[in-house]
Parts: structure tokens; C-alpha cells; sequence
């Protein structure tokens, strides 16, 4: 059985990134973030943010 993973609320994934929510919206919208619909709420994997945060790093995409 695999493990399950804790999906983030909007504001947990914000503060995650150290970003707004203006901005965190616009990775959504651009599909830059995938994000989890979850009872019509946006939910975000960790491992989704960690690979922004990656992205970023190597210089391929703004943060």
C-alpha cells in the first residue's frame, strides 16, 4: 500500500514557496504548478512545488 501524501492548502503552498498568492495563481493558471482539485479546492503536492523550486534553481523559470 503506498504511503499517502499530504496535499497542501493554497495558503501552505504560498507560504511554502515564500510567494504570494497573485503569483502562486499565475503558476496555476500557466500550468507551471499542478495543482489537485479536491472538493472544489486547489490542492498542491509537495513534490510538485519542490520541482518548481528546482525549475527555478537551474534557470528555467522565474520564482
Amino acid at each position: 500500500m503506498q504511503s499517502q501524501q499530504k496535499l497542501l492548502s493554497t495558503e501552505e503552498a504560498r507560504q511554502y514557496l515564500n510567494i504570494s498568492r497573485t503569483a502562486l495563481n499565475k503558476y496555476v493558471a500557466c500550468g507551471d504548478i499542478p495543482v489537485v482539485k479536491f472538493d472544489r479546492r486547489n490542492r498542491f503536492r509537495r513534490e510538485d512545488l519542490d520541482a518548481k523550486i528546482e525549475r527555478s534553481i537551474r534557470g528555467e523559470g522565474k520564482m
